[in-house]
Order: C-alpha cells, then structure tokens, then sequence
C-alpha cells in the first residue's frame, strides 16, 4: 500500500536532553521496527516496551513525527 513504512521517517523535532532536567530522555531499541526509537519520558519508554511486545503491533515510531502526502486532486 505505501512505499515506505512509517516507523522508517525521522522525529519533527530533536529530543534534547541536559543537566537538571525532570524527564529522561534516551533511545529504546525495538525488536518491531528494527531499529532505534527516541523517547522523552521513563512513561513512553516503558508503552514502546509494551507495544514491542505486543504480536498485534508492525511498527513503532517516536512521537512527535512528521507524515506528509501528495493529494493528486
């Protein structure tokens, strides 16, 4: 149906991390998307555990992200 898979563009923003601040940001590695998913907080990574354990899933990719279209009208 599409030509390239979702979970295979970038993050719209970049995920900064620095001294003192109060969420933890980092990057899970998962099994479903075969490759590395960025997080902001201990919350998302554990749900991208859940989710990459979850047979009914077939992609996971970092919130925010961008997905853009052509509309042929």
């Amino acid at each position: 149906m599409w030509s390239l898979r979702f979970e295979a563009g970038y993050p719209s923003r970049s995920f900064p991390s620095c001294r003192g601040q109060g969420n933890f940001t980092g990057w899970y590695w998962s099994a479903t998307g075969d490759g590395h998913v960025p997080y902001e907080a201990w919350l998302e990574r554990h749900h991208l555990t859940r989710l990459d354990f979850d047979v009914a899933v077939v992609g996971v990719d970092a919130q925010p992200f961008t997905l853009s279209w052509r509309d042929d009208e």
